[in-house]
């Protein structure tokens, strides 16, 4: 494993952690040495990934969240930060439900993560815009 990074990979949606956020987090800590956030709702299938990743040698931290708002991605972020202060936030993961859209991503939507049929149509219209 290379040395640890000051890189931060956030990784949200982990499901039963045996998916691709799971895999996404495993390598960036084994390949790459990032600090691997593991974001999720209460689940002990997250904390027993987080408890390999560390075996493995990597640097791992679960931050536990109830909703996939705007707000609480906002206070997740925080607590990233606060735990690594000297690490920066290279990459993320949102591998949260399909059809979702993450409005937090996007440059002013404050309303973020809601499940909404016209925020996709929007990103839709406006992905079918930018290959025009």
């Amino acid at each position: 494993m290379p040395p640890s990074s000051k890189f931060i990979l956030a990784v949200s949606g982990l499901g039963n952690a045996t998916g691709t956020g799971a895999a996404v987090a495993r390598l960036f800590s084994q390949q790459l040495g990032y600090r691997i956030a593991l974001i999720s709702r209460p689940r002990k299938d997250v904390d027993d990934l987080r408890e390999e990743i560390k075996k493995a040698g990597g640097v791992v931290e679960v931050f536990g969240v109830d909703s996939y708002d705007y707000k609480s991605m906002q206070d997740v972020l925080e607590r990233v930060q606060q735990t690594w202060p000297d690490g920066r936030l290279k990459c993320a993961v949102w591998n949260t439900a399909q059809w979702w859209v993450a409005l937090f991503l996007l440059p002013g939507r404050e309303q973020g993560g809601a499940r909404s049929e016209d925020a996709a149509e929007e990103t839709q219209s406006s992905s079918l815009e930018d290959e025009n």
